[in-house]
């Protein structure tokens, strides 16, 4: 019994320490492309959502917007976006 709980803790710090690689990679990637800008990473990171997933259109208030890669409302999201993650 207590061989498990052992166990489990040994796994909780193995999961921790994925954890924190993890944090490492992304931290590292965003450093390499941040400085390409906010509009063109944002502009880039919606089209792949929308590429991948259409259906995700539906939950934006700029559904209905006719020419998406032009729109004030999809460019201030975006641009909130991007530079909450700087």
């Amino acid at each position: 019994m207590i061989g498990d709980h052992y166990e489990s803790f040994l796994n909780i710090d193995k999961c921790i320490q994925l954890m924190d690689d993890k944090r490492f990679q992304v931290v590292s990637s965003w450093e390499q492309i941040k400085n390409y800008g906010v509009d063109p990473l944002g502009r880039l990171l919606f089209k792949n959502i929308f590429t991948i997933a259409p259906e995700a259109l539906e939950l934006f208030s700029f559904k209905e917007v006719s020419d998406l890669e032009s729109s004030p409302e999809l460019k201030a999201h975006y641009t909130r976006v991007i530079e909450s993650l700087n």
